[in-house]
């Protein structure tokens, strides 16, 4: 292997030999040189469609190289001079690209990355990029990026490994997100960013296997919202952030029925997500408060420890997975069905159910539980130690098979009772209000505390009324038959009266 440096007049082409020193034209395996002083200002036009070693543009070299055939190198280095692409010939590199300076006119480059570090230090894009092999991308302050066009494209070929360093971004912006193919994986702790500036909607293909972190994003300067709908399931092994990066755009991510699921999710200033119908799985913190959630009847899951942080908009279904705790950084509405099977916790914040027509609530919550809708609300297998519920309109309802323990509030005012019944409420810690009329089969409360029943209620207990604390009632209780064992002290008035139809049935 030789090294083939050139030295030519202006516009002449590679491949004539009195064009190289020593009048001898590289042949394949040959290293090529483009320097100061031999090549010097002279243009070329590189129309040599060989397997070379490295090639390289070093410091002083102030011409114009102009690519005029597909070739492939070991390695491609610029450091000075113009090097000028096409959008119909490939520069493939086996083993590393870098450029320090001078100028990559890359908006018709073709490149093709088998291996070895893509490194830069200055803004570069490309109107088409392709890896395979192990392919490192380090631009440690800037980017690599495909080009707007409608032909340019970002291919991961089949068991491809793209590692984008911290602080590092590989960006395809424009049409080139309908041509991303990605068949191997993207990783690392730099950003993958999906982006345009032409405030034209798109549809975003698979990302295959993404485990860096991921930025959907409008960049332009144009008023109004750049519009993203996903055209298939968005399932990635890091973080999903959304949101405008201009004053007075938007940038709004539609998921229609797709799954969406990431570690942690946030949707920035100006950022729009549209939850349609989807299940959006967080393993992380999920938080939307700088943004837009439009709920849908898209449901939420906490897969893993972190924060939940919302907007007023809240969320339709929450699910918290079992053995998970979430912790909510901001009040939370739900608008349809809570389930929480792991811990939710609150700190000072409520949790408001705020639907219109019937809402589920399954496992409480460490927080307090506001019932503002409609309802029904169904509670299911609602044994929790730490809830207070506040109900002021709508309708409660309990399974039969449920059960309420509490160490903090309920109170149930301004509703109207369905037939199902409590299995029985025990109050441990907290107090106990009924301001308007329920049932259940068991009363029971703790040492201590105090179980109040206001003016004008009836309360139905088919099975037993215990309390080693105090019990205050204000108006006749139904009871038809069960045990009624009472602690001390007590201050209380039974009286039987008529039964109504269906009042303690178990």
């Amino acid at each position: 292997m030789s090294t083939k440096t050139y030295d030519a007049t202006d516009g002449v082409l590679a491949s004539t030999a009195a064009n190289w020193v020593g009048g001898i034209a590289p042949i394949a395996g040959d290293n090529i040189v483009f320097d100061a002083a031999n090549s010097g200002a002279h243009n070329c036009t590189f129309d040599l469609a060989l397997v070379f070693g490295s090639f390289t543009m070093s410091a002083g070299y102030t011409g114009v190289i102009t690519q005029a055939a597909s070739f492939t190198v070991t390695s491609f280095s610029i450091g000075a001079g113009t090097f000028t692409g096409s959008d119909a010939y490939w520069l493939t590199c086996t083993a590393g690209w870098a450029r320090t300076a001078g100028t990559f006119t890359g908006s018709v480059a073709k490149v093709y990355v088998k291996g070895g570090t893509w490194a830069t230090n200055l803004y570069t894009f490309f109107f088409a990029l392709r890896f395979s092999g192990s392919v490192t991308v380090d631009c440690p302050g800037q980017n690599i990026a495909t080009y707007d066009g409608s032909d340019g494209s970002l291919i991961v070929d089949t068991g491809a490994v793209v590692s984008i360093t911290a602080t590092s971004m590989l960006k395809v912006q424009g049409n080139n997100v309908a041509n991303f193919s990605n068949l191997g994986t993207i990783t690392g702790e730099g950003l993958l960013r999906i982006t345009d500036y032409r405030n034209a909607a798109f549809t975003i293909p698979s990302l295959g296997t993404v485990n860096c972190p991921v930025s959907i994003d409008s960049q332009g300067g144009g008023a109004g919202t750049l519009a993203y709908t996903l055209g298939t399931g968005l399932i990635l092994g890091s973080t999903l952030t959304t949101y405008g990066v201009t004053a007075g755009q938007n940038c709004q991510l539609t998921t229609g029925n797709y799954a969406v699921s990431a570690t942690d999710i946030t949707v920035g200033l100006r950022g729009i997500l549209v939850g349609g119908s989807s299940i959006i799985t967080c393993a992380g913190t999920f938080d939307s408060s700088a943004g837009t959630f439009t709920q849908g009847t898209s449901t939420v899951i906490m897969g893993a420890n972190g924060n939940l942080k919302c907007t007023a908009d809240g969320v339709y279904n929450l699910r918290v997975a079992e053995g998970i705790t979430t912790t909510l950084t901001a009040a939370l509405n739900v608008y349809k069905d809570l389930r929480n099977n792991g811990t939710l916790t609150r700190g000072a914040n409520t949790v408001s159910l705020l639907g219109a027509g019937e809402q589920t609530v399954s496992g409480y919550p460490d927080t307090a539980i506001t019932v503002n809708s409609v309802g029904p609300v169904i509670f299911h297998e609602c044994a929790h130690h730490h809830a207070d519920v506040t109900a002021t309109a709508g309708t409660f309802v309990w399974t039969g098979y449920g059960r309420y323990i509490t160490h903090g509030n309920l109170s149930i005012s301004a509703i109207s009772r369905k037939p199902n019944p409590f299995t029985d409420v025990q109050n441990l810690n907290g107090t106990l209000t009924f301001d308007a009329e329920a049932r259940m089969k068991d009363l029971i409360t703790d040492a201590g505390q105090t179980t109040v029943q206001s003016a004008g209620v009836q309360l139905g207990i088919s099975g037993k009324i215990a309390t080693a604390g105090t019990f205050t009632q204000n108006t006749p209780t139904k009871v038809e038959r069960g045990e009624r064992a009472f602690g001390f002290p007590f201050a209380v008035c039974l009286r039987p009266v008529n039964q109504v139809k269906g009042w303690g049935d178990a």
